[in-house]
Order: C-alpha cells, then structure tokens, then sequence
C-alpha cells in the first residue's frame, strides 16, 4: 500500500505570503491526506485568511482534510510544529512555513520515492533561496555531507520529508531551541542511525529573511548547544561557532 502524507503550516503575521504558501500545498497534482495550519496569535489578518481555506476545503479540495489550530501567544516555532505534529496522522510529514512554497508535483515525487525505497526513514532535497517566485537570482542549497554536521545542518530542513514513526521513535522538536530546533532534530535522526536519503532535486522554495538570518546571535549560541549536544568532539562545534562570529553568520 502506498504511503500518504500530510503538511503542517505554522503561521505568524504572514498575510503578506500565506496564500502563496496555501495555494501552493492544496493545488498539489498528488493532494496531501490532512493540511495542519497552526497560528501563533496573529494579528493581521492571517487568522482571517486561515480560517477561509478551513471553510472551503470541502467544496474546493475534497480529499485533504484541513484542520486549524491556535498556538498560545509567544508558543515558539518548535510549540507549534509538535502541536501541528501531535494531530498528524499520515505516514508521512511535511512542513512548510506560511513564507515557503512547494513545486506542484512536491507531493507526488516524494511519495513516488518512499514507495521505491520502503527502508528510507528521511528524504533531504534541494532548497532554492529567493527573494519572491520570479528571482532571476535564487540560489539552490542541495543536500551535503553528513560529516558536516558537527560544523552546520548539511540538509536544509524546509527539503526535508520525514516518515511519522520517526518522530515516535526520536520524539518531536525540542522546545527549548527557539531557532536550533530542526538541526537538533536532524542530528538526532542522524545519531541514532535512521535513514536519510538524498535527493539532488528541489521542490521548496524558502523566501530570504527568516527568524534565523534575523537572530544571528541567538542561531549562533543554540547551533552551538546542539553541536556540543551530539558531537563526539566537543571542539568541532567550538570551531564552527567561532568561525560564524567572525564571518557574521
């Protein structure tokens, strides 16, 4: 039996990219099973635009089950993510932020490769970085090696597509990392030996600007507590978060 698979959109004041981000989860050529949208406490209108694809789901997008909920102001992301994770019943999760979007065949080619490999526990893709969908000038960050997770987060979390017993078996985000959270999560994935694949596409596309490029310093210390968390080395994360003081990152 093929695998099916549900997206979870946490949002915050996004009024500005949410129906980007929605339009393009629910006009997906293979539709996810549940869509999960999660708001933080907005205040622009955001909740407004929400609450109208709850409403229209099941005239418009008949097969996705589309469910809201409403994170206690100041929850945090990672709050959020594992509330929208605990509601979750597909086999396999996808998250995308109200700022990022999907390629429309995101959902049919990720399930077409957990089906072919029934042993991959976590599929990393290609992230292309852009300032809005027509950039000339966007970058594509692909997946890296894993022995560069002592330094960095070699796969870019917004390309990750995770089946859900990981998460029963490692557990959700942690949140005590506002920002670090999704590279704490991939290391752990890597530590305990699930099996993450590789694939040299990208589906998402991430708009420059999120909470991490904006919280250099905060990013800095908590991808240094992960580091020194997981590494076997406790000077390899040392040296990369010295490395970042110096560059600016």
């Amino acid at each position: 039996m093929s695998p099916n698979y549900g997206v979870i959109t946490i949002c915050l004041n996004a009024a500005g990219t949410l129906r980007r981000c929605l339009d393009s989860v629910l006009s997906q050529t293979a539709p996810p099973a549940q869509y999960v949208l999660v708001d933080g406490g907005s205040t622009d209108g955001s909740l407004e635009i929400l609450r109208e694809a709850v409403t229209a789901a099941p005239s418009r997008w008949p097969s996705t089950e589309v469910r809201l909920l409403q994170q206690t102001a100041g929850g945090g992301i990672p709050a959020a993510w594992n509330l929208g994770l605990r509601e979750l019943r597909t086999d396999v999760v996808f998250i995308l932020n109200s700022d990022d979007w999907y390629a429309p065949d995101t959902g049919a080619v990720v399930l077409e490769f957990f089906t072919a490999h029934p042993d991959a526990d976590l599929l990393a893709t290609g992230v292309r970085f852009c300032t809005g969908p027509d950039d000339p000038g966007a970058v594509i960050a692909y997946p890296k090696s894993f022995r560069l997770f002592p330094f960095l987060m070699p796969v870019m979390h917004p390309g990750c597509f995770v089946r859900r017993s990981v998460y029963e078996r490692l557990g959700l985000f942690d949140e005590s990392l506002s920002i670090s959270a999704d590279y704490d999560f991939v290391y752990r994935c890597f530590r305990s030996g699930m099996r993450i694949a590789t694939l040299g596409k990208s589906f998402t596309s991430m708009q420059i600007g999120g909470r991490a490029g904006r919280s250099r310093p905060t990013a800095r210390r908590e991808t240094l507590q992960v580091g020194l968390r997981h590494s076997r080395f406790a000077l390899l994360p040392w040296m990369a978060y010295g490395l970042r003081v110096i560059l600016g990152r």
